[in-house]
């Protein structure tokens, strides 16, 4: 059997464009700015995605939990595309989960939680 090169019937593509720890003078396409982002927004629905995952960055794009930013954020990306909007939790994982659960307040469609390895660390997704 052939592989396939395209998505199938109800297949859901997912883009991640941010990366939360790659920088831009070592990927020089990565989007650190709204309107970097949105345009590889833009490109990526053009080529099939239906969600983007975003880490937001602030001024100096560095990952932030910035609730204006988050905000922003979304806002564009629902009026410049069609695209399903998942925020990281992440700025780090060593933010306080009420931090990392504050994105919710920029009422994105779904949002990712990252947590500590069980038995590496003393904070756990209830802490």
């Amino acid at each position: 059997m052939a592989a396939s090169t395209s998505p199938g019937p109800g297949t859901l593509i997912t883009v991640a464009p941010t990366g939360a720890e790659a920088e831009k003078a070592a990927v020089p396409g990565l989007p650190v700015t709204l309107n970097e982002l949105l345009i590889t927004a833009k490109e990526c629905e053009a080529a099939g995605a239906a969600v983007i995952h975003v880490h937001i960055r602030d001024e100096a794009t560095r990952p932030t939990l910035d609730r204006r930013r988050l905000a922003d954020t979304v806002a564009a990306l629902r009026e410049g595309t069609d695209l399903i909007v998942q925020l990281s939790t992440g700025g780090a994982v060593t933010d306080s989960l009420t931090d990392r659960l504050a994105v919710l307040d920029a009422d994105p469609d779904a949002c990712s939680l990252s947590s500590p390895t069980p038995g590496r660390s003393s904070r756990t997704c209830t802490s």
